[in-house]
């Protein structure tokens, strides 16, 4: 019984000596724990197994002792419940990630003079403003750059850009309000006259006469038009002694003839200017020989002045025809 104690109690010296050896293929009981840590991938000598593993796996390390030593959140945590919100192009959460959903609209913001004054940790969860013009901010987590229109929103305890769909955010390198040049699309100048190798036998700055086109001259002037003279019988729509005006563009003529009667008494076509009082002209119809006669008077009245007959003693209108030129 007593040999037995004593190989009882020299074992555990026996065995710690063992495996310190070097040149021992033993264990210790601390890598036997880790070696029975490890997953089959690590055990099978693959070398795809072992592939773009870290070193810790090489040492003989557990994934789970990976993660708790580097302190990485596993990809399958990655917008879950309970897990972290993923980034998208622009290094921004996605709205759909965000816990708004109360929305709150504040109003205009300005981001060049951070009007009203927004900091990261104050705020509301919802709060949303809307950027009245372009510019950029730091709330304390990085600077933003905010276009007309973008939106700033608190959220997870900081204020965050969100880009407007419907906003361009660069065209051809510019970016905001953007005025495009015909240079910035290669378009030409509005100025641009284009080359002409010839033009009705001329190279270089053509310059064509009215000669080269068949064109009339600067200076041309096209024949008159002769008007045409029309007649019409007035004899009823005219009086004896009554003043009338040639209100046409053109002279008018006057024909009259009196009665076929014996008569001393000559009679008249009598014209003055318009406005006067007194006639300056006439065309007398003389009386000729004690028997019976007609007087013919003929008269061209300008334009704008007035005529009437004067009949003689016992003479009066027979026939009476005037001639307007159109």
């Amino acid at each position: 019984m007593a040999e037995t104690i004593e190989l009882s109690t020299l074992g555990a010296v026996i065995k710690t000596a063992y495996e310190d050896q070097t040149d021992t293929n033993a264990f210790t009981d601390a890598e036997k724990l880790k070696l029975a840590n490890m997953s089959e991938s690590e055990f099978s000598g693959n070398y795809d197994d072992l592939t773009g593993k870290p070193p810790y796996v090489a040492a003989g390390a557990s994934k789970q002792a990976v993660v708790s030593d580097l302190g990485v959140i596993p990809l399958s945590q990655k917008g879950q419940a309970n897990g972290v919100a993923p980034l998208d192009s622009a290094g921004l959460v996605p709205l759909v990630h965000l816990n708004v959903g109360g929305l709150s609209f504040k109003g205009a913001w300005n981001p060049t003079t951070n009007t009203p004054s927004l900091v990261d940790g104050t705020g509301s969860v919802g709060d949303f403003y809307k950027a009245s013009a372009s510019g950029s901010f730091n709330f304390g987590n990085g600077e933003y750059t905010f276009l007309m229109g973008d939106w700033v929103i608190f959220a997870g305890g900081v204020w965050q850009r969100i880009g407007v769909s419907e906003t361009v955010s660069m065209v051809n390198g510019k970016i905001g309000n953007i005025v495009l040049s015909a240079s910035d699309v290669g378009a030409l100048p509005d100025d641009y006259s284009p080359p002409i190798s010839s033009v009705n036998g001329k190279t270089g700055i053509v310059v064509l006469s009215a000669a080269d086109v068949g064109a009339l001259p600067q200076d041309y002037v096209p024949p008159q038009v002769i008007p045409r003279l029309t007649y019409a019988d007035r004899l009823s729509a005219r009086a004896a002694n009554t003043w009338y005006l040639n209100s046409f563009a053109h002279d008018r003529i006057i024909n009259i003839s009196t009665n076929y009667v014996a008569s001393s008494a000559s009679s008249a076509i009598e014209m003055r200017a318009s406005g006067t009082t007194t006639p300056v002209f006439s065309a007398r119809g003389q009386a000729t020989g004690t028997g019976s006669t007609n007087q013919i008077m003929q008269a061209i009245v300008p334009s704008g002045w007035e005529y009437r007959f004067v009949p003689g003693t016992s003479r009066s209108a027979y026939t009476w025809f005037e001639g307007n030129y159109a």
